[in-house]
Parts: structure tokens; sequence; C-alpha cells
């Protein structure tokens, strides 16, 4: 899964800050790009037993200096960024909260954005983001959204 992100990531330049909802399987990787690219990789959710599990993978893994976690509404995370490069956003929320974070991360500059699932959180956003110019591939169970 790693080469997948490693080289999406690597296509868009320099990157210097990652945000990730939902505290997904997903940082592993992307901590794993932070530690050997540099930059800044935030996780956030408003699960705890989540947090406490995945930061004790991070350390496992020697991965834990690389990935910030943040125990809060993802929401509310990304109304108080200003710049990102990439979001991958994998709060369950709904079709709703996907649409609002994807906007969110639109707004705060994100030149790409990866969704999981679908039918269930991604689908309303895709449409959103396909009439404002932005591309869109699928693969697996990700649906990658590109800044034109």
């Amino acid at each position: 899964m790693f080469n997948r992100f490693h080289n999406r990531l690597d296509a868009l330049g320099q990157i210097n800050v990652i945000i990730e909802t939902g505290f997904s399987e997903d940082v592993l990787d992307l901590a794993e790009y932070i530690e050997l690219s540099g930059g800044v990789l935030s996780s956030v959710d408003l699960d705890i037993n989540s947090l406490n599990a995945l930061h004790k993978k991070l350390e496992d893994e020697h991965l834990a200096p690389f990935a910030s976690l943040h125990l809060q509404e993802p929401v509310r995370f990304l109304l108080n960024k200003t710049w990102i490069d990439v979001a991958f956003l994998n709060h369950r929320g709904g079709l709703a909260a996907g649409l609002e974070q994807a906007k969110l991360a639109m707004s705060a500059g994100a030149r790409l954005i990866v969704m999981t699932r679908y039918q269930s959180e991604a689908a309303w956003a895709v449409a959103f983001v396909k009439k404002q110019g932005w591309a869109v591939e699928h693969e697996g169970d990700y649906s990658f959204l590109t800044r034109p």
C-alpha cells in the first residue's frame, strides 16, 4: 500500500502538510512517507481507543515521531487549517460529513484528497469536486481527488 501512496504523493512535488481523519491504518504508510521525505502528518478523530491502538502501532514500527495524533472532531480540526497539501479523509460520518470535510480540505489548499468508502462517505464529495474541475480516480477502496 505504501508504494501506491508514495508514487501519488511524489507526483505532487514538495509536500509539507498531510492531514488524515479517522485514525486509519493509512497513518502507518503516511508516517513512513513523512519519515523519508519530511513534512508534517496530523491524524485526528474522536475515538480514544483507536488513538491508543494507533499510537502503539506507530511506536512498534518506530514511526511515532512522524505522526501527530489529535483527539478532536475532524471538522473542527480542518476549520483551523490555513494550508494543507494532502487530505486523507477516513472519518465515518456519512455522505454529508464527507462532503463537508472535502470542502474544508479544498478551502485549505489541498492538492490531493483521498477518501474511502465511496458509497457511504465519498460519493457526494466526488460529485462536488468533479463540478469544480478536479480529476477523480478510483482504485480499490480509495477515491483520489486531484486539484486541476
